[in-house]
């Protein structure tokens, strides 16, 4: 899997991202904070792991002023931990190329974004059912590595038995 982005990528994701979700949240497009996200918006780190959102960016010391923080070592692997959902990744997760994980994240923070706009309850359910959708969507190949909430818990609890935890 490669683990290279180019530098064009970053706005070409960024822009990808935001339009797949306009085409889901009918009048997004409407909110001048949204029309103004870029990229001088978002703290890449080349290092980190974590993705983040933040309501109040310039209280927040690990957001360094962003909205949204991605962190692109932990895009390397699609990994869902909902169970509200009909499909999940395996306990393991799934490989993907760095530059559809950095995608994706964006979908999940985007969300988040959104739902701040909306004045909504923040929800980890909507925001995976997103990633989960754009997966499908975008990049079809990785369907059928999905699996269900009843093969999970079976994974889950053969790996508890293989590691001897009760």
């Amino acid at each position: 899997m490669s683990k290279i982005i180019k530098e064009h990528q970053y706005e070409e994701g960024l822009q990808e991202s935001k339009k797949w979700l306009e085409n889901k949240y009918v009048g997004i497009s409407s909110f001048t904070e949204w029309k103004n996200l870029n990229l001088n918006d978002i703290h890449i780190s080349k290092n980190g792991m974590g993705s983040c959102f933040y309501q109040k960016p310039n209280e927040r010391v690990k957001s360094k002023g962003k909205r949204i923080r991605i962190g692109l070592r932990g895009c390397d692997l699609f990994s869902t931990y909902l169970r509200k959902l009909p499909y999940l990744s395996p306990i393991g997760g799934i490989p993907i190329p760095r530059y559809l994980g950095y995608r994706h994240s964006l979908i999940h923070e985007l969300t988040h974004f959104i739902q701040f706009l909306q004045k909504r309850t923040f929800s980890e359910v909507e925001t995976t059912k997103n990633e989960l959708e754009y997966l499908i969507e975008t990049e079809p190949f990785y369907e059928h590595q999905l699996i269900t909430y009843e093969e999970k818990k079976r994974q889950e609890l053969e790996y508890k038995q293989y590691r001897g935890v009760k």
